[in-house]
Protein backbone atom coordinates (compact mmCIF):
# COMPACT_ATOMS: atom_id res chain seq x y z
CA UNK A 1 0.00 0.00 0.00
CA UNK A 2 1.32 3.87 -0.50
CA UNK A 3 0.49 6.25 1.40
CA UNK A 4 0.32 10.09 0.14
CA UNK A 5 0.15 13.22 2.26
CA UNK A 6 -0.26 16.19 0.43
CA UNK A 7 -2.57 19.33 1.15
CA UNK A 8 -3.98 19.93 -2.07
CA UNK A 9 -7.17 17.79 -2.78
CA UNK A 10 -6.31 18.05 -6.23
CA UNK A 11 -2.89 17.08 -6.42
CA UNK A 12 -3.89 14.29 -3.42
CA UNK A 13 -6.55 12.88 -5.90
CA UNK A 14 -4.70 12.91 -8.72
CA UNK A 15 -1.79 10.64 -7.51
CA UNK A 16 -4.59 8.58 -5.91
CA UNK A 17 -5.77 7.97 -9.40
CA UNK A 18 -2.62 7.96 -10.88
CA UNK A 19 -1.55 4.60 -8.70
CA UNK A 20 -4.85 3.22 -8.47
CA UNK A 21 -5.03 3.13 -12.23
CA UNK A 22 -0.72 1.35 -11.86
CA UNK A 23 -2.53 -1.18 -9.64
CA UNK A 24 -1.52 -0.14 -6.22
CA UNK A 25 -3.41 0.55 -3.81
CA UNK A 26 -3.46 3.58 -2.00
CA UNK A 27 -4.45 5.49 1.51
CA UNK A 28 -4.41 9.49 1.06
CA UNK A 29 -4.24 12.01 4.07
CA UNK A 30 -4.64 15.57 3.99
CA UNK A 31 -2.17 16.34 6.76
CA UNK A 32 0.70 14.19 8.77
CA UNK A 33 -0.88 14.77 11.62
CA UNK A 34 -4.28 12.57 10.46
CA UNK A 35 -1.41 10.10 8.69
CA UNK A 36 0.91 9.68 11.94
CA UNK A 37 -2.74 9.47 14.03
CA UNK A 38 -3.52 6.13 11.86
CA UNK A 39 0.26 4.82 10.98
CA UNK A 40 -1.24 2.36 8.53
CA UNK A 41 1.57 -0.18 7.61
CA UNK A 42 2.72 0.67 4.27
CA UNK A 43 5.03 0.05 1.55
CA UNK A 44 5.69 3.82 0.28
CA UNK A 45 5.25 7.07 1.95
CA UNK A 46 4.50 9.66 -0.48
CA UNK A 47 4.82 13.29 1.30
CA UNK A 48 4.74 16.85 0.30
CA UNK A 49 7.26 19.42 2.03
CA UNK A 50 4.93 21.91 2.15
CA UNK A 51 1.99 20.85 3.92
CA UNK A 52 0.03 22.39 6.62
CA UNK A 53 0.66 21.94 10.06
CA UNK A 54 3.81 19.36 10.23
CA UNK A 55 5.76 19.85 7.25
CA UNK A 56 6.96 16.81 5.58
CA UNK A 57 10.54 16.60 7.34
CA UNK A 58 8.92 16.32 10.49
CA UNK A 59 6.30 13.93 9.30
CA UNK A 60 9.08 11.57 7.62
CA UNK A 61 11.47 11.91 11.18
CA UNK A 62 8.23 10.78 13.29
CA UNK A 63 7.38 8.21 10.71
CA UNK A 64 10.69 6.78 11.23
CA UNK A 65 10.74 7.17 15.06
CA UNK A 66 7.41 5.11 14.84
CA UNK A 67 8.60 2.08 12.51
CA UNK A 68 12.02 2.77 11.76
CA UNK A 69 13.98 2.70 8.34
CA UNK A 70 12.79 -0.08 6.50
CA UNK A 71 9.91 2.29 4.29
CA UNK A 72 11.01 3.90 1.11
CA UNK A 73 9.89 7.51 1.20
CA UNK A 74 9.33 10.04 -1.36
CA UNK A 75 9.39 13.92 -0.74
CA UNK A 76 8.25 16.17 -3.02
CA UNK A 77 8.18 19.67 -3.35
CA UNK A 78 7.77 22.82 -5.45
CA UNK A 79 10.34 24.88 -3.92
CA UNK A 80 14.11 24.49 -4.86
CA UNK A 81 16.02 24.70 -1.43
CA UNK A 82 18.92 22.63 -1.21
CA UNK A 83 18.41 22.84 2.56
CA UNK A 84 15.34 21.08 2.49
CA UNK A 85 16.58 18.68 0.12
CA UNK A 86 19.67 17.84 2.97
CA UNK A 87 17.20 17.86 6.05
CA UNK A 88 15.12 14.99 3.29
CA UNK A 89 18.50 13.08 2.87
CA UNK A 90 19.25 13.07 6.97
CA UNK A 91 15.85 12.01 7.79
CA UNK A 92 16.23 9.20 5.26
CA UNK A 93 14.40 10.20 2.25
CA UNK A 94 14.73 7.50 -0.42
CA UNK A 95 14.38 10.28 -3.68
CA UNK A 96 13.29 14.09 -4.02
CA UNK A 97 11.23 15.15 -6.54
CA UNK A 98 10.26 18.97 -7.74
CA UNK A 99 6.74 19.95 -8.45
CA UNK A 100 5.56 19.53 -11.27
CA UNK A 101 5.37 15.74 -11.03
CA UNK A 102 5.59 13.89 -14.18
CA UNK A 103 6.41 10.53 -15.12
CA UNK A 104 9.66 10.41 -13.29
CA UNK A 105 7.22 9.87 -10.26
CA UNK A 106 5.75 6.75 -11.20
CA UNK A 107 9.22 5.64 -12.00
CA UNK A 108 10.66 6.58 -8.87
CA UNK A 109 7.79 4.97 -7.00
CA UNK A 110 8.58 1.59 -9.03
CA UNK A 111 11.82 2.05 -7.97
CA UNK A 112 11.75 2.42 -4.85
CA UNK A 113 9.05 -0.54 -4.14
CA UNK A 114 11.85 -3.09 -5.89
CA UNK A 115 14.45 -0.82 -3.00
CA UNK A 116 16.53 -0.06 -6.24
CA UNK A 117 16.86 3.55 -5.11
CA UNK A 118 19.68 4.12 -2.23
CA UNK A 119 19.01 6.92 0.36
CA UNK A 120 18.69 10.25 -1.07
CA UNK A 121 21.85 12.07 -1.38
CA UNK A 122 21.66 15.95 -1.49
CA UNK A 123 20.12 16.71 -4.53
CA UNK A 124 17.82 15.09 -7.00
CA UNK A 125 16.50 16.34 -10.25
Amino acid sequence: MIAIIDDDDAVRDALRFLFTAYDFTVVAYENGAQFLAELPSVALLIVDQDIHGLNGVQVIRQFRRAIGASVPVLMFSAAFDPDIEARAADVGVTRFLHKPLALDLVQAVQSALARDVAPAQASFG
